[in-house]
Protein backbone atom coordinates (compact mmCIF):
# COMPACT_ATOMS: atom_id res chain seq x y z
CA UNK A 1 0.00 0.00 0.00
CA UNK A 2 0.73 3.53 -0.87
CA UNK A 3 1.61 5.68 2.02
CA UNK A 4 0.54 9.63 2.16
CA UNK A 5 2.13 12.72 4.01
CA UNK A 6 -0.35 14.79 5.56
CA UNK A 7 -0.57 17.53 8.70
CA UNK A 8 -2.79 17.21 11.76
CA UNK A 9 -4.84 20.01 10.79
CA UNK A 10 -4.81 20.82 14.77
CA UNK A 11 -1.48 20.68 15.91
CA UNK A 12 0.60 20.57 13.02
CA UNK A 13 2.10 16.96 12.88
CA UNK A 14 3.56 15.27 10.14
CA UNK A 15 1.33 11.86 9.91
CA UNK A 16 1.81 8.98 7.61
CA UNK A 17 -1.34 7.73 6.09
CA UNK A 18 -2.08 4.43 4.41
CA UNK A 19 -3.72 4.70 0.82
CA UNK A 20 -7.21 3.77 1.40
CA UNK A 21 -7.88 5.90 5.17
CA UNK A 22 -10.67 8.15 4.41
CA UNK A 23 -10.59 8.51 8.64
CA UNK A 24 -8.80 9.07 10.88
CA UNK A 25 -6.61 10.39 14.61
CA UNK A 26 -3.80 11.75 14.97
CA UNK A 27 -1.63 9.79 17.08
CA UNK A 28 -0.44 13.30 18.72
CA UNK A 29 -3.46 15.11 19.89
CA UNK A 30 -6.06 12.69 18.85
CA UNK A 31 -7.97 14.81 16.57
CA UNK A 32 -10.00 13.16 14.24
CA UNK A 33 -9.93 13.81 10.55
CA UNK A 34 -11.92 12.82 7.21
CA UNK A 35 -10.17 12.75 4.06
CA UNK A 36 -12.55 14.88 1.90
CA UNK A 37 -11.33 12.56 -1.47
CA UNK A 38 -11.92 8.60 -0.84
CA UNK A 39 -9.44 6.80 -2.32
CA UNK A 40 -10.46 3.69 -5.35
CA UNK A 41 -9.17 1.15 -2.26
CA UNK A 42 -11.30 2.73 0.44
CA UNK A 43 -14.24 2.80 -1.86
CA UNK A 44 -14.18 -1.15 -2.78
CA UNK A 45 -14.12 -1.35 0.58
CA UNK A 46 -16.19 0.07 1.51
CA UNK A 47 -18.96 -1.62 -1.28
CA UNK A 48 -17.31 -5.18 -0.42
CA UNK A 49 -18.36 -4.42 3.23
CA UNK A 50 -22.21 -3.40 2.30
CA UNK A 51 -22.02 -6.88 0.24
CA UNK A 52 -21.37 -8.64 3.59
CA UNK A 53 -24.06 -7.47 5.19
CA UNK A 54 -26.78 -7.73 2.54
CA UNK A 55 -25.63 -11.39 2.58
CA UNK A 56 -26.10 -11.63 6.24
CA UNK A 57 -29.23 -9.99 6.82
Amino acid sequence: MKAHTLKCTNCNAALEIEDGIDTFFCKYCGHKMILEELSEASINAKVQIKKWNIKSE
